[in-house]
């Protein structure tokens, strides 16, 4: 009956181990199940936890350069405009159609800097989480626990130390002034600046988003090996329990027999 109740303790606590392990799906839950393989895999996840904070800081880095695109794009088009008017200008025969064609010159104009304004700026359009790399401000990515991408925006304001497209109003007095060709060359080199700029900006684009796809995969592989160290397999897990279920079975029905035996030996000692 001692043998059969030791079995039946044993057993027992087998079966809340594999209950437990069933339920978790994960063979080691504590440090007492396996410390090598239960530290190794809180390594390996803290790990992959890095990689996906590093990987939110790259979405966000990712919406602040298409933000900085986007601001390109518009900058340019106004640009166009730009070159527009002042081939009208130059076409013109009066003051007056100069100098109106010089107001709307400077309207547009305006327009660029409104976009590429200090992100720390009232009304600065092009900002994006804080952060403007049309006005030469510089964003840091992170790319992992250890690693960096430092991002170097571009002024792409108009005034000298940016697109150098100075204003119109002024200098356009009466037609055929020089100020207009002069203004004319001036677009045409910030367009071919801003050209350059967007370049780079797609060469960082590019950077991040390999990062990204390659974060994807680090955190899996950091994950998967976790998983490995500590997940059950179920199937083993149900054949042990079905088992240890049966051993169970068979424990019990020990303790009946040798019960049963006790009992009969006392009742003829006692005839």
């Amino acid at each position: 009956m001692q043998s059969s109740l030791l079995t039946l303790k044993d057993t027992t606590s087998l079966i809340n181990r594999t209950l437990e392990r069933t339920s978790t799906g994960k063979k080691v839950n504590s440090a007492l199940d396996d410390a090598v393989n239960f530290f190794l895999a809180q390594s390996l996840t803290q790990n992959a936890s890095d990689f996906a904070t590093a990987k939110d800081n790259m979405a966000i880095s990712v919406r602040t350069l298409k933000a900085a695109d986007a601001g390109i794009t518009a900058i340019n088009s106004l640009l166009s405009n730009l070159k527009s008017i002042a081939q009208n200008a130059k076409s013109a025969t009066t003051t007056l159609a100069v100098t109106t064609f010089a107001a709307a010159y400077d309207v547009v104009r305006n327009q660029i800097d409104s976009i590429a304004v200090s992100s720390g700026t009232n009304n600065a359009d092009g900002t994006f989480n804080s952060k403007n790399l049309l006005a030469a401000e510089v964003m840091t990515v992170q790319l992992g626990s250890s690693s960096s991408l430092t991002v170097t925006g571009f002024d792409a304001s108009t005034g000298a130390t940016g697109l150098n497209v100075i204003a119109a109003t002024g200098a356009w007095t009466a037609p055929g002034v020089g100020a207009i060709d002069t203004a004319l060359t001036d677009i045409d080199n910030a367009m071919q600046s801003l050209k350059n700029n967007a370049q780079l900006m797609s060469s960082n684009m590019s950077i991040v988003t390999i990062r990204q796809k390659f974060a994807d995969n680090m955190i899996k592989q950091f994950t998967g090996g976790a998983e490995d160290l500590t997940n059950a397999d179920m199937n083993e897990e149900s054949a042990n329990l079905l088992m240890l279920q049966t051993r169970q079975a068979l424990a019990l029905q020990g303790i009946s027999i040798a019960g049963q035996a006790a009992q009969a030996s006392l009742r003829l000692n006692g005839g």
